[in-house]
């Protein structure tokens, strides 16, 4: 597969993935079937923890709270998932080969 192909079902995934995490809790009832709830929390792993943190900030628009909190999550689950691919990337690149020594006489 041509890398750039791969690299762009790769990040189209990334955002299938963080539209399903955002989407599913609002499908949630809580109470009868929490399940959705729990699946958009992993999805959005690890950005939603630290997107967490902005819980406790009350601007006065308070939509403005909401569109921080997804910019955060989704930045953070980008940077995450970027490092993920690039460490996968130099895994799978084969070693190069040492200089082979010039003999001495």
């Amino acid at each position: 597969m041509d890398p750039s192909t791969s690299k762009k079902i790769y990040w189209i995934c990334f955002a299938a993935v963080q539209i399903v995490g955002f989407v599913s809790p609002y499908s949630a009832n809580v109470h009868s079937n929490p399940f959705p709830l729990i699946l958009g929390v992993i999805l959005l792993l690890p950005g939603i923890l630290l997107g967490l943190a902005t819980d406790r900030w009350n601007p006065k628009p308070e939509w403005l709270a909401n569109v921080v909190f997804g910019v955060l999550v989704v930045l953070i689950n980008a940077a995450v998932w970027y490092a993920v691919r690039r460490l996968y990337e130099r895994r799978q690149k084969p070693p190069e080969s040492p200089a082979s020594p010039t003999p001495t006489f």
